[in-house]
Protein backbone atom coordinates (compact mmCIF):
# COMPACT_ATOMS: atom_id res chain seq x y z
CA UNK A 1 0.00 0.00 0.00
CA UNK A 2 1.04 3.75 -0.90
CA UNK A 3 0.84 6.57 1.52
CA UNK A 4 -1.31 8.86 -0.69
CA UNK A 5 -3.50 12.16 -0.75
CA UNK A 6 -7.31 11.54 -0.26
CA UNK A 7 -9.54 14.62 -0.87
CA UNK A 8 -12.86 14.40 1.67
CA UNK A 9 -16.11 16.29 0.82
CA UNK A 10 -17.78 16.89 4.59
CA UNK A 11 -20.76 18.17 3.00
CA UNK A 12 -19.00 21.37 1.00
CA UNK A 13 -15.97 21.74 3.50
CA UNK A 14 -13.07 20.12 1.76
CA UNK A 15 -10.34 18.63 3.28
CA UNK A 16 -7.55 16.98 2.20
CA UNK A 17 -6.31 13.50 4.30
CA UNK A 18 -2.87 11.13 4.03
CA UNK A 19 -4.32 7.32 3.73
CA UNK A 20 -3.48 4.32 3.09
CA UNK A 21 -4.24 3.06 -0.76
CA UNK A 22 -3.80 -0.09 -2.59
CA UNK A 23 -5.17 0.60 -6.62
CA UNK A 24 -6.09 -2.64 -8.80
CA UNK A 25 -2.90 -3.37 -10.80
CA UNK A 26 -3.17 -4.05 -14.31
CA UNK A 27 -2.56 -8.11 -13.84
CA UNK A 28 -5.10 -8.36 -11.89
CA UNK A 29 -7.69 -6.07 -14.18
CA UNK A 30 -6.21 -8.44 -17.18
CA UNK A 31 -6.89 -11.75 -15.12
CA UNK A 32 -10.35 -10.62 -14.89
CA UNK A 33 -10.51 -10.02 -18.12
CA UNK A 34 -9.38 -13.44 -19.19
CA UNK A 35 -11.42 -15.38 -16.82
CA UNK A 36 -14.63 -13.52 -18.54
CA UNK A 37 -13.34 -14.45 -21.36
CA UNK A 38 -12.80 -17.96 -20.95
CA UNK A 39 -16.27 -18.38 -19.12
CA UNK A 40 -17.98 -16.60 -22.26
CA UNK A 41 -16.12 -19.49 -24.71
CA UNK A 42 -16.93 -22.29 -21.92
CA UNK A 43 -20.90 -21.16 -22.43
CA UNK A 44 -20.36 -21.51 -26.42
CA UNK A 45 -18.53 -24.65 -25.95
CA UNK A 46 -22.08 -25.98 -23.59
CA UNK A 47 -24.00 -24.83 -25.98
CA UNK A 48 -23.39 -26.91 -29.02
CA UNK A 49 -25.45 -29.85 -26.96
CA UNK A 50 -28.58 -27.84 -27.07
CA UNK A 51 -30.56 -28.16 -29.82
CA UNK A 52 -31.59 -25.37 -32.15
CA UNK A 53 -29.74 -23.38 -30.31
CA UNK A 54 -26.50 -24.63 -30.95
CA UNK A 55 -26.41 -23.93 -34.31
CA UNK A 56 -26.00 -20.43 -34.14
CA UNK A 57 -25.54 -19.64 -30.10
CA UNK A 58 -21.51 -20.95 -30.53
CA UNK A 59 -20.38 -18.86 -32.64
CA UNK A 60 -22.19 -15.98 -31.43
CA UNK A 61 -20.53 -16.52 -27.75
CA UNK A 62 -17.33 -17.27 -29.32
CA UNK A 63 -17.36 -13.85 -31.07
CA UNK A 64 -18.36 -12.14 -27.74
CA UNK A 65 -15.84 -14.21 -25.62
CA UNK A 66 -13.10 -11.61 -26.26
CA UNK A 67 -15.40 -8.39 -26.08
CA UNK A 68 -16.56 -9.62 -22.56
CA UNK A 69 -13.18 -9.99 -21.37
CA UNK A 70 -12.55 -6.08 -22.94
CA UNK A 71 -14.97 -4.71 -21.03
CA UNK A 72 -14.39 -6.54 -17.72
CA UNK A 73 -10.76 -5.19 -17.96
CA UNK A 74 -11.75 -1.30 -18.74
CA UNK A 75 -14.16 -1.72 -15.95
CA UNK A 76 -11.80 -3.31 -13.49
CA UNK A 77 -8.84 -0.96 -13.99
CA UNK A 78 -9.11 1.94 -12.00
CA UNK A 79 -10.64 -0.33 -9.24
CA UNK A 80 -9.48 0.69 -5.67
CA UNK A 81 -8.18 -2.87 -3.61
CA UNK A 82 -8.30 -0.97 0.03
CA UNK A 83 -8.20 2.15 1.61
CA UNK A 84 -7.15 2.82 5.25
CA UNK A 85 -7.47 6.22 6.79
CA UNK A 86 -8.83 8.23 9.78
CA UNK A 87 -10.45 11.50 9.18
CA UNK A 88 -12.03 14.29 11.87
CA UNK A 89 -15.59 15.36 11.39
CA UNK A 90 -15.69 18.80 11.34
CA UNK A 91 -19.24 18.96 12.66
CA UNK A 92 -18.78 17.14 16.03
CA UNK A 93 -14.90 16.60 15.95
CA UNK A 94 -15.08 13.08 16.29
CA UNK A 95 -11.85 10.88 15.05
CA UNK A 96 -13.49 7.86 13.39
CA UNK A 97 -11.00 5.01 11.00
CA UNK A 98 -11.94 4.67 7.59
CA UNK A 99 -11.51 1.16 5.61
CA UNK A 100 -12.76 0.32 2.62
CA UNK A 101 -12.02 -2.57 0.17
CA UNK A 102 -12.95 -3.04 -4.01
CA UNK A 103 -15.01 0.31 -4.94
CA UNK A 104 -14.20 2.82 -7.59
CA UNK A 105 -14.18 6.19 -6.74
CA UNK A 106 -15.93 8.41 -5.47
CA UNK A 107 -16.51 6.13 -1.83
CA UNK A 108 -19.34 7.44 0.23
CA UNK A 109 -19.86 7.47 3.78
CA UNK A 110 -21.05 9.18 7.76
CA UNK A 111 -19.65 10.33 10.08
CA UNK A 112 -20.58 6.99 12.64
CA UNK A 113 -21.42 9.64 15.70
CA UNK A 114 -23.22 12.92 13.84
CA UNK A 115 -24.10 10.83 10.37
CA UNK A 116 -22.65 14.05 9.01
CA UNK A 117 -22.12 12.59 5.00
CA UNK A 118 -18.57 12.64 3.74
CA UNK A 119 -16.96 12.12 -0.21
CA UNK A 120 -14.09 10.45 -0.22
CA UNK A 121 -12.10 11.44 -3.94
CA UNK A 122 -8.41 9.84 -4.63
Amino acid sequence: MSLQTLHFDFSGQRRDIEGDVKMESNWDATRKGLIACAVVWLLAACSFIVPFIGWTAPFVLFALGPIAGLVTFFMDRHEVKQVETHAVCPECSTSFGITEKNFKPPFYGACPSCRMSYRVDL
